[in-house]
């Protein structure tokens, strides 16, 4: 039979700020908010609906470096994840659109396949991430929580730097 829990046996969600909420979602958003828009116009005008793509993780990446000067470890880490999973998600568009017709018929689907639930598992990381979970991508996590924390760990070295350098500084004379 099933029963309620008692608040004290239901573990606490950690609490993230709407912003890191919102640019966190942004960022894992970012294939449909500007890639789809972006390949559906880029055919019109001649283009290459593959180079449309090419701004997604830019923009996820644009993201986690402004989380990462605020100091905001959860929101730069989701944004880097977003912009590693679209840069995956590229090459797999690239395969689909541009070997399409050299490859076998079913190389050719499975890249499609690919290409499409890596794009649903995005849109899952942006539903999640904008209602506060901790999102994190099957096999990629690990690495980019190595790669956020060292980041963060260069921005504090240089902090720490720049602060003891203001210390040694004479303030500046004034003349009058």
């Amino acid at each position: 039979m099933f029963r309620r829990p008692r608040p004290e046996e239901v573990e606490e969600r950690p609490v993230f700020t709407k912003g890191e909420r919102i640019g966190g979602a942004i960022a894992h958003g970012t294939p449909l908010l500007v890639g789809l828009p972006l390949v559906l116009i880029t055919p019109l005008v001649g283009g290459d609906p593959f180079m449309a793509l090419l701004p997604c993780p830019i923009v996820a990446y644009v993201i986690s470096r402004s989380f990462r000067r605020k100091q905001s470890v959860w929101g730069s880490f989701q944004a880097m994840q977003a912009a590693l999973v679209q840069m995956i998600l590229i090459v797999l568009a690239f395969v689909f659109i541009h070997m399409s017709g050299s490859l076998v018929p079913q190389f050719e689907a499975a890249a499609f396949v690919l290409t499409f639930l890596l794009f649903l598992y995005t849109m899952w990381g942006a539903w999640d991430t904008a209602w506060g979970y901790d999102f994190r991508y099957i096999f990629i996590s690990n690495f980019v929580d190595r790669i956020t924390a060292a980041n963060l760990r260069r921005q504090e070295a240089r902090d720490q730097r720049r602060e003891t350098s203001n210390r040694l500084d004479p303030p500046p004379r004034f003349r009058s």
